[in-house]
């Protein structure tokens, strides 16, 4: 695959919070899921270890080593859409205590997926020639899995 715009990128969001049966492609791909629609910006995905530090008194330089990682999260900006399945189900995740599950279907075909915990979903009201839009945020439990076609 070489480099490409977003444009043409989909985000879905799992239609339940059941978990997949595994948390490989195959596991992620049997779930069902639905398109959060009118997305405006997918926001980013990151991962950071924290780092651990040692300074041992008998040699002058500090050691770092990697600690815990964190899997991030990814905030989505979209314009509102009250009757959008996909929004809907981001809004009644807000709601749960429990991992729901996620797809990027990039237009090359490639999928990522992952689970996390909607944290938010906010309506988003500006000036009056601005669209209403929403803001959510995913706070992410797994390690992503790639599916490279």
């Amino acid at each position: 695959m070489t480099v490409s715009t977003n444009a043409g990128n989909k985000f879905y969001v799992s239609t339940t919070a059941t978990p997949p049966a595994t948390y490989d492609a195959a596991g992620y791909a049997a779930l069902t899921y639905a398109e959060v629609g009118e997305i405006t910006d997918l926001g980013t995905l990151a991962s950071e270890y924290a780092i651990t530090e040692h300074n041992p008194i008998g040699d002058r330089n500090l050691q770092k080593l990697k600690g815990t990682r964190d899997n991030g999260s990814q905030d989505l900006t979209l314009g509102f859409d009250s009757v959008d399945a996909g929004q809907v189900v981001m809004q009644s995740a807000l709601l749960s205590d429990s991992n729901y599950h996620f797809k990027i279907l990039l237009k090359s075909g490639d999928i990522i997926y992952y689970s996390g915990l909607v944290t938010k979903f906010d309506i988003v009201f500006g000036a009056a020639d601005d669209v209403v839009g929403a803001e959510t945020s995913v706070a992410i439990n797994k390690t992503r899995v790639y599916d490279a076609v």
